[in-house]
């Protein structure tokens, strides 16, 4: 019997500014200029079988600038989002890779609130957060089923079809793709869901 269990996706988003990362995790090209988009990393939680009307929900940590102390001044300030979100696409979601089957979702939301926040660590921003979460969740043994076996090869395999998506031409507009639909490898069965 097939399993209808949630799925577990890491997310990659666009966003601007300069690349930050050594491992250019945080790029689309290799090439460090100033043009080249940036990314944002989450973990998603959404249905087996996707429709427009499902509900998926988005796990992150991610930077805000606000005004603060006395003189006010503009800093940098890391929460911890989880807010739902329909599980297609959005304008800035680019990639999704499938990293494991979810067997208890309460659970594996405790181990994402629980993993902390470290922005006073150097170079610390939302991929080292979705490492952390995603390693503790692979280590807990009960809140995921069928899932990819370490951080380094998720890693590598959203860097390797983020480039792939890029040379296809996926994210500027000279081909014709359904916009309703993101691009998702399923690393489970080493297999393309949605070009």
């Amino acid at each position: 019997m097939p399993s209808e269990k949630d799925r577990l996706y890491v997310a990659l988003y666009a966003r601007g500014g300069m690349p930050k990362m050594p491992g250019l995790e945080d790029t689309l090209r290799r090439a460090v200029k100033t043009d080249i988009p940036r990314y944002h990393w989450a973990l998603v939680v959404g249905p087996k079988k996707e429709s427009r009307n499902n509900i998926g929900s988005v796990f992150n940590a991610k930077e805000r600038l606000t005004i603060a102390g006395d003189p006010p001044a503009l800093r940098s300030v890391w929460e911890y989002e989880e807010r739902d979100a329909a599980a297609g696409t959005t304008s800035m979601l680019l990639v999704r890779v499938l990293v494991a089957k979810v067997r208890d979702v309460r659970r594996l939301r405790d181990i994402f609130e629980a993993t902390p926040l470290r922005p006073d660590t150097h170079g610390w921003n939302c991929v080292a957060w979705v490492r952390e979460a995603l390693v503790a969740a692979m280590d807990d043994g009960r809140a995921l089923g069928t899932c990819a076996r370490d951080w380094k090869s998720v890693r590598n395999t959203a860097m390797w079809y983020i480039r792939v998506k890029k040379a296809v031409h996926r994210f500027d507009g000279s081909v014709s793709f359904d916009p309703d639909k993101v691009a998702t490898w399923n690393m489970l069965e080493r297999s393309e869901i949605e070009p």
